[in-house]
């Protein structure tokens, strides 16, 4: 979602700040009303994370948005590097479909209402000045205190 795009070079600039310290775990959640590639472009990601290149497709995916079509999820994922013949038919099968409804699932039952969701810890975060690289850093740096 574009929201998600412009949260991405903040988790990007944390996971570089804190390298080996914390680990950034993404989860489903296509909100298929307001986005109907986004089942689809969910999946292409699940794929594209069981070839090793889930970064990669991110990456080009975030700043293609308009490409989140069949075909350009193709595109996409030639451009990441994938096994663009096992992306198609993980594609056609809908193998990564009941996976992706499962994160949606637990989405729910966190009680999620849209995109991005980012929890710290475990911890809802949603700093009151914004996502920022800086609202992280803080975050984070006091939580990383509290466990030493």
């Amino acid at each position: 979602c574009p929201f998600c795009a412009r949260l991405e070079p903040h988790i990007v600039a944390a996971e570089a700040q804190f390298d080996g310290r914390v680990k950034v775990t993404w989860m489903d959640y296509p909100l298929v009303d307001i986005h109907p590639n986004a089942l689809e472009a969910a999946q292409a990601g699940r794929e594209a994370a069981a070839q090793g290149k889930f970064t990669a497709f991110r990456d080009v995916a975030m700043v293609n948005q308009d490409k989140l079509h069949r075909a350009g999820l193709l595109e996409l994922g030639e451009r990441a590097g994938l096994d663009v013949k096992k992306l198609d038919k993980a594609l056609q099968s809908g193998k990564w479909k009941k996976d992706v409804e499962a994160s949606i699932q637990i989405a729910k039952g966190l009680g999620l209402k849209g995109t991005p969701s980012v929890f710290i810890n475990g911890h809802a975060f949603s700093p009151q000045m914004g996502f920022s690289a800086n609202t992280f850093a803080m975050a984070i740096s006091r939580l990383l205190r509290a466990r030493e």
